[in-house]
């Protein structure tokens, strides 16, 4: 699929390609691009940080939701869903 992207180029401008994005995949994964200082201690303390131990309730509700096949009705006042066509939609999706 790749190649059908750059069909026209050489081999070694399309694998430089791939590695410049690969490198820039690496290097975007990081916090020192936040200038804000809240969103900087909001990447580091909680997205970032992996020794956060979610509560085992946490687990349980989210089970919970996945096995709900209740339905909720909902209220779509943007340009709406091309996926739903009604307003009712199961919680469980």
């Amino acid at each position: 699929m790749i190649f059908l992207l750059f069909s026209h180029c050489k081999l070694s401008v399309v694998l430089q390609k791939i590695i410049s994005y690969l490198r820039f995949l690496i290097r975007a994964t990081n916090q020192h691009g936040v200038h804000s200082p809240f969103v900087y201690q909001l990447v580091t303390k909680c997205l970032y940080n992996k020794n956060i131990k979610l509560p085992e309730k946490y687990f349980k509700y989210q089970s919970d939701l996945y096995r709900n096949k209740n339905t909720i009705t909902v209220s779509d006042f943007g340009a709406g869903s091309k996926i739903f066509k009604k307003p009712e939609r199961q919680i469980a999706a």
